[in-house]
């Protein structure tokens, strides 16, 4: 099948996870609900800015949900929608599939940045 101009589903998918911790946060969700400090204990590195560009980007593509409660202080909880969690057992066999490959990917890595 021949993507049109107007819709490529690969392109869809690769805009998608084209950020660093879009993975790595659907990952971590996929234990379960989470709240944003939560999320940040188990993201090391990841700024608090970045973490809620990324949730709202995962939310606004209808991958995670955001449940805010009216308690003070403000309870924000996050969890994967039914379409976020289709999309674990893929991102486990790509993980799986890079430990498999790691030296072949190292060596691909290491002659791209040589002509670089």
């Amino acid at each position: 099948m021949v993507a049109t101009a107007d819709f490529c589903p690969i392109a869809e998918v690769f805009q998608l996870f084209s950020g660093k911790w879009t993975t790595r946060t659907l990952f971590v969700l996929s234990t379960g609900i989470s709240r944003p400090g939560e999320l940040r204990r188990q993201l090391p590195g990841i700024s608090k800015k970045v973490l809620t560009q990324t949730l709202r980007s995962l939310e606004q593509s209808g991958l995670v949900s955001r449940t805010v409660y009216p308690v003070v202080p403000p309870k924000v909880e996050y969890k994967l929608t039914r379409d976020g969690q289709a999309l674990i057992d893929p991102i486990v066999a790509l993980v799986n599939w890079a430990k498999d490959n790691k030296g072949r990917l190292r060596r691909i890595h290491g002659k791209r940045n040589r002509r670089e």
